[in-house]
């Protein structure tokens, strides 16, 4: 489910469109990504025009993280920011979860107290 929410909001960020057509503030953000995640575009480096160097991992020492071009020998580009990105996300999303419930838990707990001293009260037992 979030690969889909993920892939339905970067295609409507491009709308077809390579990333130097996209306004200034995507284009930016996009290019922080790209230098924390070790990425390059949503798929690959061809979502850019011209990818720039946050997209070059010729100097990694460990082409784990790299695609070789075929079309143009000793090309190295980091891979597409999507399979970075995804699992981020779903992390992201489990702990948010996991605090919502609890929060809910602790909010049962307070309400149970409250209940438990409110008899209390009314038997004059406090």
């Amino acid at each position: 489910k979030v690969a889909e929410e993920m892939d339905r909001a970067f295609s409507t960020m491009l709308d077809g469109k390579t990333f130097e057509d996209t306004p200034g503030g995507i284009q930016t953000a996009m290019s922080d990504l790209q230098g924390l995640f070790k990425c390059c575009g949503i798929n690959n480096y061809t979502d850019w025009n011209t990818p720039g160097p946050t997209c070059s991992c010729a100097a990694e020492p460990d082409k784990t993280d790299c695609v070789q071009d075929n079309s143009i020998p000793r090309v190295w580009g980091y891979k597409g920011c999507r399979e970075k990105f995804e699992p981020y996300l779903e992390r992201i999303v489990f702990l948010i979860g996991l605090v919502v419930l609890c929060l809910g838990f602790l909010q049962l707990i307070g309400f149970a107290c409250t209940v438990h001293l409110i008899r209390n009260v009314s038997d004059g037992v406090v």
